[in-house]
C-alpha cells in the first residue's frame, strides 16, 4: 500500500473513533440527566408526604384538645376523627403509590447505572483499539522510514 493509503486508513479510522467518543459523551449525559429528574421526583414526592403528615399531626393535636377541654361534643369528636380516619387511609393509599413509583424509580437509576457501566467498558474497549491502532500506525510508519531508506 502507498503511504497516501495509509493515510487514508489512518484518518478514517481517527474520524471513527472520534464518532464514538462524542456518541458516548452524548449518552452520558442524557442518563445524567434523566438520574437528576428522578431524584427531583422523588424529593417532591417525599415533601407532600412530609407535608401530609404535618397536617394529620396538628389535626390529631387539635382533637386531643378538644377532648380534654369539652367532652360534651363528642359527636363533633366522632365525626372529626372519622374524617381523619379516612385521610390517614388516603394518605396510605398515596403511600403505598409512592412505595411503588420509588421502587419503579430506583429499577430505571439500576438500569441507567448498568447501561453507564457498558458504555465504560466500550469505550474502554475503543481506547484500546485506538491504542493498538496506534502502535501498528507507529510501526507502519517505522517500515515506511525503513523502506524509503533502503530505496535511496
Amino acid at each position: 500500500m502507498s503511504l497516501f493509503m495509509w493515510e487514508l486508513v489512518l484518518v478514517l479510522v481517527v474520524m471513527v473513533l472520534f464518532g464514538y467518543m462524542i456518541g458516548f459523551f452524548t449518552a452520558r449525559a442524557k442518563y445524567e440527566e434523566r438520574y437528576q429528574e428522578k431524584i427531583a421526583k422523588l424529593t417532591n414526592i417525599i415533601n407532600e408526604k412530609n407535608a401530609a403528615i404535618i397536617k394529620i399531626k396538628s389535626d390529631l393535636r387539635l382533637l386531643q384538645r378538644l377532648h380534654e377541654n369539652d367532652h360534651g361534643r363528642e359527636h363533633e369528636l366522632q365525626q372529626m376523627i372519622e374524617k381523619k380516619s379516612k385521610e390517614i387511609t388516603a394518605l396510605r393509599e398515596r403511600q403505598h403509590e409512592i412505595e411503588k413509583q420509588n421502587s419503579e424509580i430506583l429499577k430505571e437509576l439500576e438500569m441507567i447505572k448498568h447501561d453507564k457501566e457498558l458504555l465504560l467498558k466500550e469505550l474502554e474497549e475503543k481506547r484500546q483499539l485506538l491504542s493498538n491502532q496506534d502502535n501498528i500506525i507507529v510501526e507502519l510508519e517505522q517500515k515506511i522510514k525503513e523502506l524509503t531508506h533502503e530505496v535511496k
